[in-house]
């Protein structure tokens, strides 16, 4: 999703970064501080964006009677984010800067539009496609390693104020207009990028440019080295797996229509397996640049750090996808109080990121820090578990969440540094770009099973409760679709749903019941065998963290 605010405080090559880097030399170019100050403000367009649909993806989909398919919001700016994050890095060199820039501001911005004025749900779908598109290059993550303690300052406000302040605007003149409302913004910020950011061959006035400005695009005469083309097929492939696998998923929340297509099921599985397979015939025999160079996965441990961060993404989103409804609904918060909700989780991957930049920088040491992050963010989700799931949780127990995501941050700051001591230098630009891809993937992933799982679970617990006449199924899906109907609810009937909500996060996989099922123990003994999604991820990425190798920065 964005730019990732956790891993923004180690020391990366500027060749690395590739957004403001002198590609034939490999230097770091100055920027006219008007320019800097446009490309920060895309950034921080890019995080609270972000966060503004974290908080109010759930008011947007229950506008379109969609209550449940709010992960789509989701899945399609990730899935626009992942497929232009490659391409940008062969347009820079094709087109320049400028450019570039302009095309993701443009992308930006007509996403805007279309998630802003559509009359169906997955029109707004298609718009986040092309704002995450955008956001891919405008809250560019090549931006990091060279402006590293600005953007730090930029995440961070982003974070912490894209929630709140989305939240205010969408309760106040509607969420239509709280995307409408970038347009502006983004139109200037094209303007400024357009006159201030000039083609490589332009030679500024020196009367009228600071050396500063003079030196945006200025690069030495040197024959360019042939590059491999870009493996859009592979683009292509592993986009349409992924694809497949996200709507696979949300398809299996609904168990009746499951049945109903049960060809539509099959046929997604195999274009899955199909896609997956293609992908990595291409990656292994074809592509000369590789979107993901599975060769490394042989010889360093490059793999293991895109694997910890693949799954750590899973149960991060999971978990904080589900704040904001998960509040509305016990807590009968606002749009805009949920908002607010997600603070401690911004500040605290902000906070352990810092911290781990300074550990590391001091101690020369990364995986020691990853495992006490991981540690950490298990032991802060073994807290959360019970709390919210079992019990009336008390409001100040949101803090919970500030220790899991900090444990969190701290290990994807420590793991992007192990990834560039790691990886051979020839492949570090690839090698990065894969990093976040998986992160994309992960995200996408976790969010979609974590939103589906957890609605099968409260609509069967629903159902236990209410029933399941044909007037109680109804009153049901209502309920699973408006927070605001559930509130309207008699007082006794609205607690017993508040507590099968709160139950259903505990339970948030329930896979095969029949095999934890017999007719002597009942439904609730399989409810017990269960395994939950969040800690199962961030168990698997503290093993990965086990296996890899300590290497003195």
């Amino acid at each position: 999703m964005g730019a990732n605010e956790n891993e923004i405080s180690f020391d990366a090559s500027a060749s690395e970064s590739g957004t403001v880097v002198n590609h034939e030399e490999g230097k770091p170019l100055k920027k006219s501080k008007l320019l800097l100050a446009v490309l920060y403000f895309g950034t921080f367009l890019g995080i609270s964006d972000e966060f503004f649909v974290l908080t109010t993806s759930r008011q947007i989909a229950e506008s379109f009677h969609q209550g449940a398919a709010g992960s789509w919001l989701f899945v399609g700016y990730n899935l626009g984010y992942s497929m232009a994050l490659p391409i940008y890095g062969r347009l820079y060199e094709v087109l320049g800067q400028r450019k570039t820039f302009l095309i993701a501001y443009a992308s930006y911005g007509v996403g805007c539009i279309v998630s802003g004025t559509p009359h169906e749900f997955y029109a707004i779908v298609a718009g986040r496609f092309l704002v995450g598109a955008g956001a891919s290059d405008i809250a560019s993550i090549r931006e990091v390693a060279v402006f590293r303690s600005h953007l730090m300052v930029v995440m961070l406000v982003g974070a912490v104020s894209g929630g709140p302040l989305g939240a205010i605007l969408a309760g106040t003149i509607g969420w239509r207009w709280s995307f409408l409302v970038h347009i502006p913004f983004v139109v200037l910020c094209a303007i400024v990028v357009f006159f201030k950011l000039r083609p490589k061959n332009s030679q500024p006035a020196a009367e009228t440019s600071s050396d500063e400005e003079r030196n945006i695009e200025k690069k030495e005469e040197t024959p360019k080295a042939p590059r491999p083309p870009l493996d859009i097929p592979g683009i292509i492939t592993l986009s349409c797996a992924i694809l497949c696998f996200v709507i696979l998923v949300e398809m299996l929340e609904d168990l009746d229509a499951v049945k109903r297509h049960i060809g539509l099921i099959v046929g997604l599985g195999v274009g899955f397996v199909v896609f997956t397979a293609t992908f990595i015939s291409i990656e292994v025999f074809w592509a000369k640049n590789p979107v993901i160079p599975l060769h490394l996965l042989k010889t360093t441990q490059v793999g293991l750090v895109w694997g910890t961060t693949f799954f750590m993404q899973m149960g991060n989103y999971g978990f904080v996808a589900s704040i904001a409804p998960y509040f509305a609904r016990v807590h009968g918060l606002t749009t805009i109080e949920t908002g607010l909700c997600l603070g401690p989780t911004a500040v605290g991957a902000a906070a352990g990121s810092v911290l781990t930049g300074m550990l590391v920088k001091r101690s020369g040491k990364h995986r020691v820090w990853a495992i006490v992050g991981l540690s950490t963010a298990l032991m802060s989700f073994a807290l959360i578990l019970p709390r919210w799931s079992l019990f009336e949780q008390h409001m100040w127990e949101l803090f919970y969440s500030f220790f899991f995501s900090w444990g969190l941050g701290m290990t994807l700051s420590a793991q992007f540094v192990g990834l560039s001591a790691s990886t051979p230098e020839e492949y570090a630009a690839t090698s990065i770009t894969s990093y976040y891809l998986f992160q994309q993937a992960g995200t996408m992933i976790g969010i979609t099973m974590t939103t589906v799982l957890q609605h099968l679970v409260f609509k069967e617990k629903l159902e236990s409760t209410i029933g399941e006449s044909p007037e109680d199924l109804k009153k049901i899906d209502h309920i699973l679709d408006n927070v605001d109907y559930s509130r309207s609810l008699p007082k006794p009937l609205l607690r017993a749903v508040n507590k099968d909500f709160r139950e259903s996060y505990m339970v948030l996989i329930r896979m095969f019941p029949d095999l934890f099922t017999s007719s002597e123990k009942g439904p609730e003994y399989a409810n017990r065998t269960i395994t939950v999604f969040v800690m199962a991820t961030v168990a698997i990425s503290l093993l990965l963290v086990l296996r890899q190798k300590n290497i003195t920065i």
